[in-house]
């Protein structure tokens, strides 16, 4: 991204708050790694854009779900046996998928500065946004896994016949 759609990624930064950090990547690179009916995937390995040597380093394993989900957004659960009792720690991330039908995109367009247009909107429309979610007491420290971690289907596994 550059121009326009930078600013707007900084001005999405800004509307989101302090407390949440934003990633982005490209649409494309989002759905391949997602199974075709959006449904939750596990993940073979975290996006780059997400990339840390000590987070990945206590990693257990990543989900995500998107497309026609609708709530689309990815999840990762960690180790960190400091927090025992409730030793799986779970970040979780929002996906925009499409910033221009968002509600948050006129605040970030106002907080860029910046100008609605069909070019801007065609150019945001080539990448996700994933918008780091601050922790729930309630969600992010647990004792065991979610069931959603379990229900994770790797993309290229078939899904399970239905009665």
């Amino acid at each position: 991204m550059n121009g326009d759609a930078e600013r707007v990624y900084y001005g999405l930064v800004r509307a989101t708050g302090q407390q949440h950090s934003v990633a982005v990547m490209p649409s494309v690179e989002w759905s391949n790694l997602l199974r075709p009916d959006g449904s939750v995937t596990e993940l073979t390995e975290r996006p780059s854009i997400l990339s840390n040597q000590v987070l990945s380093a206590a990693e257990i394993v990543s989900i995500a779900s998107g497309i026609a989900n609708a709530s689309p957004g990815l999840m990762i659960a960690r180790y960190d046996p400091n927090d025992a009792p409730t030793v799986i720690n779970i970040d979780r991330y929002t996906a925009i998928e499409n910033l221009s039908k968002h509600p948050i995109y006129q605040s970030a367009l106002q907080k860029a500065g910046v100008n609605d247009s069909t070019e801007l909107r065609a150019t945001l429309s080539q990448h996700v946004f994933l918008v780091k979610e601050k922790p729930d007491p309630q969600l992010h420290w647990v004792a065991d896994f979610p069931q959603i971690f379990l229900d994770g289907l790797k993309k290229d596994k078939p899904l399970p016949p239905t009665i």
